[in-house]
């Protein structure tokens, strides 16, 4: 990961800033595991050629540039495994939200609970933001631990919140506070 802008979370862990050239890593990444990705994330199924991950990139980078977004690439043992991003990052309320994903192959191993504690830090203390909401779809056992594992408090859940794979998914709201942190 020496050729990117990279931020280390642990030995093996580190955050990596997207450039548009690494529009084809992810879209290889998500095209090899669909199946995986698709039962939680609706845009997988959007996402069907490079071009689709070239724009979502610029949409990204634009956010970055405007304060609105914080995108990385989450790298294990040098090899990019997944994203994670803040993003409706408003700074007159002092708040976020975060979301991930990660590939299959690098999933329990803790990397995502580790590098969102890592963003958490970016978003408390470089961000100077006061609270951070994670959204989990009930049924996504690894993400709900995530928010529990980085001590993120369930505010509630919110009943068919998204509507994607031809049915309505609960999600829980998780938040946690700069005062928590």
């Amino acid at each position: 990961m020496e050729n990117y802008l990279s931020l280390k979370v642990t030995e093996e862990i580190c955050l990596v800033h997207p450039e548009l050239t690494s529009a084809e890593v992810i879209f290889n990444l998500i095209d090899s595991d669909r199946e995986h990705l698709a039962e939680f994330l609706d845009f997988i199924n959007t996402t069907t050629k490079v071009e689709d991950e070239r724009d979502f990139l610029k949409m990204k980078l634009t956010g970055c540039a405007q304060g609105t977004d914080r995108m990385y690439l989450i790298a294990y043992q040098d090899e990019i495994v997944g994203c994670l991003d803040l993003h409706f990052i408003n700074q007159e309320y002092k708040k976020a939200e975060i979301g991930y994903w990660i590939h299959s192959t690098a999933t329990r191993k803790g990397i995502v609970s580790q590098c969102v504690k890592t963003v958490l830090r970016i978003a408390f203390e470089d961000l100077s933001l006061n609270k951070v909401i994670l959204r989990a779809d009930v049924e996504n056992m690894g993400s709900n631990g995530v928010a529990m594992s980085c001590g993120f408090t369930l505010e509630g859940t919110e009943r068919a919140a998204v509507f994607f794979r031809e049915r309505f998914h609960d999600m829980n709201v998780y938040s946690i506070l700069k005062s928590e942190f």
